[in-house]
Parts: structure tokens; C-alpha cells; sequence
């Protein structure tokens, strides 16, 4: 999933999180989030609701003031639900949290007037894959046929110095 989004989008796979009804991922440069999308089973990408609605926008909302909005929220819709992570991306912010079912979603709070977004389209959460495993398994197999590539270029010119070639033996 993660190569699939890097390759049409060039961008940093960040998290990846399974649904009952698509993939949740967020994407950005040198670590910081800059977009979510939603990837669906027959692998077509497209920007999140509140992605295509507020990125860019100026936020006049700093982050403990979205956080403060989405436990309001939570306090409405999901009594008792406390939230687990904010995200902030360019004009707006993004809270994961978990239902006293155990199941994780989302909502989005505009930066720009604190308006929200629940990610009902989702479904259920199913599973969060851990990127920091599949990366460094990744970063390992990509230094591990480098090694490979070097050892085997010595090799050759071990070879080539030690018994010649054909025009040094003429010589």
C-alpha cells in the first residue's frame, strides 16, 4: 500500500491505517504531514474531504484551541472518548481517537474556523501496519543489494587485476 501511494504521489508514506471501507494514509516531506488521502480497495487515490475542502487555508486556530474544539466535539458525539493524537496539516488539524468500543476514528477541525469533520467514511479501523518496520525492512534490503552490488564490483576488478586481460598479456 505504502509503494503504492509513494509511487503515484512522490510523496512520503507517513502512516497507513486499514478500514472496513478504504485505507486512511497520510502523506508529506522530511516527516511532516502535509495531506490525507483515502486509497480504496481497487487502488484509486483521492484526497480526503477535509484535504480537498481546507489545505492551504490560513489558520487562525492555533492547536490547543482544535483540540479544545474536538473534546467538545467528542464530549457531544462520543461521551467519554478522549482524544489520542492531533495532526496538524496546512490548514487544518486532525484528532485520532478511540470509542469506548475500542474502535479507533477520526474528526478534522478546520485552522481556519474551527469547524468539524467526523471521518464516518471510513468504517471501521481494522489495523494500523507499522511503518517503521516495513521502512527499515526496506532501508535494509536496499543496503543489503548495494553491498551486494559493491562486493561483486570488487570482485570483478580483483579478478581483472589479478590474471589481466587479454591486451595486458599481449604486452
Amino acid at each position: 500500500m505504502a509503494d503504492h501511494v509513494w509511487r503515484a504521489t512522490g510523496l512520503e508514506v507517513l502512516e497507513v491505517e486499514k478500514y472496513q471501507y478504504n485505507y486512511y494514509v497520510t502523506v508529506g516531506r522530511n516527516g511532516k504531514p502535509l495531506q490525507e488521502l483515502l486509497v480504496f480497495p481497487n487502488g484509486a487515490i483521492q484526497p480526503e474531504p477535509q484535504s480537498m475542502m481546507w489545505l492551504g487555508q490560513p489558520m487562525y486556530i492555533d492547536n490547543a484551541t482544535a483540540l479544545a474544539i474536538a473534546k467538545k466535539w467528542l464530549d457531544t458525539y462520543f461521551p467519554g472518548t478522549e482524544a489520542k493524537e492531533v495532526y496538524t496539516f496546512p490548514g487544518y488539524y486532525t484528532v485520532h481517537f478511540t470509542t469506548s468500543d475500542g474502535d479507533m476514528q477520526m474528526n478534522s477541525i478546520s485552522g481556519y474556523n474551527g469547524a468539524v469533520i467526523f471521518h464516518k467514511w471510513h468504517g471501521k479501523h481494522i489495523q494500523q501496519p507499522d511503518l517503521f518496520i516495513i521502512n527499515t525492512l526496506k532501508k535494509l534490503i536496499e543496503t543489503l543489494l548495494l553491498l551486494f552490488l559493491l562486493l561483486f564490483l570488487l570482485l570483478y576488478l580483483f579478478r581483472r587485476r589479478t590474471h589481466g586481460t587479454p591486451i595486458d598479456m599481449c604486452i
